[in-house]
């Protein structure tokens, strides 16, 4: 069970990284954990109710009739829902999304949008991020798109991206459309 911490208990455990750099894990202690893919958070993406990203990236392997229970998943519980899990070149959501297309980027922007708008302690936790002058890394993530559903930088930029557009600064438009094939 992950425990949840109150987000002003959280913003001080930031503060220690200001203008330094927090590197995102699930499996480590606040405030690490707190903008993980895995962190679990409720909010509605696309018509559904869901309660992590990655519920939600799980769920473009699954077959339509299982994605609403896969969606409903969180931390490990939904990083290992799919059996044989293998990242392919086409993917489903509400229609078939090629990994490599600007569509992709498009559908990772709209649902790490989602998640961090509808969720007021994970919208504070990456607001204040952008305050103390932290910068994001994830040091455990992959980089070749053709061996994870979410490279270190793809998962970074979309954050940034966000990160940006919650606190009104200048988006990053070329960090959205760099998704495409390398």
């Amino acid at each position: 069970m992950v425990e949840i911490f109150d987000v002003g208990e959280v913003i001080q455990k930031l503060e220690a990284y200001r203008n330094g750099k927090l590197d995102i894990r699930f499996n480590r202690p606040s405030p690490l954990c707190e903008l993980s893919n895995l962190w679990p958070r409720r909010f509605k993406f696309r018509g559904l109710e869901c309660n992590s990203i990655e519920g939600v990236l799980a769920s473009l392997f699954a077959p339509t009739w299982k994605r609403e229970e896969i969606v409903k998943l969180s931390g490990f519980e939904a990083f290992y829902a799919i059996d044989g899990f293998r990242v392919r070149n086409f993917m489903f959501f509400d229609g078939y999304i090629d990994r490599f297309s600007k569509e992709y980027g498009d559908f990772l922007y709209d649902l790490y949008y989602s998640a961090f708008s509808q969720c007021d302690f994970s919208k504070e936790i990456l607001v204040t991020t952008s305050k103390f002058d932290i910068e994001l890394v994830h040091s455990v993530g992959k980089s070749g798109k053709q061996n994870t559903i979410l490279t270190e930088s793809e998962y970074i930029t979309t954050l940034n991206n966000v990160r940006m557009q919650l606190t009104g600064d200048e988006y990053e438009e070329e960090g959205i459309l760099n998704f495409g094939r390398d």
